[in-house]
């Protein structure tokens, strides 16, 4: 939480962290801490059941930091953003070390770009879309 805390004074994005807490004897639970939104499960409540039900909810489009198959999966089928674990962890010690790239200059590796193709279709240098999305809120981290 600490190295989101500095992220957060850095880039100034509404970050919110959701722990599982279901085992505990307590309620669900939300507090502030450096501007980090945590919030704890209650009893026989899950992470993810938890994260489903947030961007469910549809109040806003969600960019959602995880490599669980089935809560990428549930993001974008409720039109909101998910990106690897992985991906934003480069993302954050690059914004902390300000060093590298900057927003602009994001790039993956190039030859990925040239691998993905769909079978005579379109530009086969393109990405999809879906990797055009995810590309464009990287570039926003």
């Amino acid at each position: 939480i600490d190295t989101l805390i500095e992220y957060n004074q850095i880039r100034h994005h509404n970050i919110t962290c959701v722990f599982d807490g279901w085992k505990s004897s307590f309620g669900q639970s939300s507090t502030i801490i450096g501007g980090i939104d945590v919030i704890y499960t209650g009893p026989g409540d899950k992470a993810d059941d938890l994260i489903k039900r947030i961007i469910k909810a549809k109040d806003k489009v969600w960019t959602v930091i995880s490599s669980d198959r089935e809560i990428v999966n549930s993001t974008w089928i409720y039109d909101s953003i998910s990106i690897t674990s992985s991906q934003f962890e480069q993302r954050l010690f690059q914004a902390l070390s300000n060093q590298g790239k900057t927003d602009n200059d994001f790039d993956d590796d190039e030859e990925d770009d040239f691998q993905r193709y769909n079978q005579n279709k379109g530009n086969p240098k393109m990405l999809s879309k879906k990797e055009r999305l995810i590309r464009k809120t990287i570039e926003k981290l």
